[in-house]
């Protein structure tokens, strides 16, 4: 009995301080322009490097999702930041420019960031339409596809194979924005503990599943009347026909994403 006591009180400290890390958020003074500030070094939140298999991680990750916080997460093919649609713009902008050094200016400029989806017919909540079958096929998988919203603008989409990731998604309740892990023009980050070292201060919670060696996902633009492709990955692209705009990234905020 005596050796169950610390095992008990150890999982309670546990619990409590993932409880903690997704639940105190706190609005930074530097960032009051944005909506969800992710300034966590100056604004004194909690935060946390926890494994993938860690039987709280999933829950942990979208509590603090849905608190405002961005967060590091392995996805089937590279690790991401991701934070909520739409309020987490401001602040992955922040991240991906070198924290919040940046001038307002160069914050407008836009980056890509893609909408997350915790299941292929989930696009028709956003689109108002399914996906035409050739490409459904593709999902879930490691390709994004540019599509056109209700609204009239459009949006970068994926619904990832990662079973555990899929499963934070479903939790926080809607897509989340994900954007590769990396400073803008820089590679993406394949450990999780260099991503907590560079980013750990500016991140709620960084989820470790080991070293991850894929390339981002083959991004399709379905806007036009022939497909387009803007990045190819890792991936093939299984269908023939379709137009060669390769990019080196996304179009900026605004003008694909509408985020």
């Amino acid at each position: 009995m005596r050796t169950c006591i610390p095992l008990i009180l150890g999982m309670h400290v546990r619990l409590l301080h993932l409880h903690v890390l997704a639940t105190r958020v706190a609005r930074c003074t530097r960032c009051a322009s944005a909506s969800l500030s992710s300034c966590y070094s100056c604004c004194g939140v909690a935060r946390v490097r926890i494994l993938k298999h860690e039987a709280q991680s999933a829950h942990a990750a979208a509590r603090a999702l849905k608190a405002g916080a961005l967060v590091a997460l392995p996805t089937d093919t590279v690790y991401g930041f991701s934070g909520l649609v739409p309020h987490a713009v401001p602040d992955l902008i922040c991240l991906k420019a070198r924290g919040c050094t940046e001038t307002e200016g160069n914050r407008r400029e836009g980056y890509p960031f893609i909408a997350l989806l915790a299941d292929p017919q989930d696009v028709v909540v956003y689109t108002g339409t399914r996906l035409p079958a050739e490409f459904r096929a593709l999902w879930p998988g490691p390709y994004t596809f540019v599509l056109r919203m209700q609204d009239g603008a459009t949006q970068a989409f994926r619904c990832p194979a990662d079973l555990w990731l899929r499963s934070v998604i479903r939790a926080v309740g809607g897509a989340i924005f994900s954007t590769s892990a990396n400073r803008h023009g820089e590679p993406p980050l394949q450990d999780a503990q260099d991503i907590d070292h560079i980013f750990g201060k500016h991140l709620a919670l960084t989820v470790d599943a080991g070293p991850l060696t894929g390339s981002p996902s083959a991004v399709i633009d379905l806007t036009h009347p022939v497909p387009r492709v803007l990045r190819a990955g890792a991936a093939p692209l299984p269908l023939a026909g379709l137009e060669r705009r390769d990019s080196p990234s996304l179009p900026h905020v605004g003008e694909v994403c509408k985020e």
